[in-house]
């Protein structure tokens, strides 16, 4: 299981990864950098980033004190993240 510090950690991760998203868009618009694999590569990261880095954060930082928690919660996220897969593939 992931400990408070790891958890701390990947938050702090997270939130650098936003930082970085946001400085490359900028940086590839201000200097004509784009590329349909940019673009691409682009919405794959913040898939990554906004969607299945923060389910596995929330699933295990919430307690679970049973099985059946355990599994509707798996269920909620798994929900979440085929919700977000199915947004990048309509946009792409």
């Amino acid at each position: 299981f992931i400990g408070e510090r790891e958890l701390g950690i990947a938050i702090i991760l997270a939130w650098i990864a936003g930082a970085l998203d946001i400085a490359d868009g900028k940086v590839a618009r201000r200097f004509g950098l784009s590329t349909e694999f940019g673009v691409q590569l682009d919405s794959f990261a913040d898939f990554l980033s906004f969607v299945i880095m923060p389910s596995f954060q929330l699933f295990y930082a919430l307690d679970k004190s049973s099985v059946f928690q355990e599994m509707g919660l798996g269920a909620v996220f798994l929900f979440y993240i085929v919700s977000g897969l199915r947004r990048l593939v309509e946009f792409n």
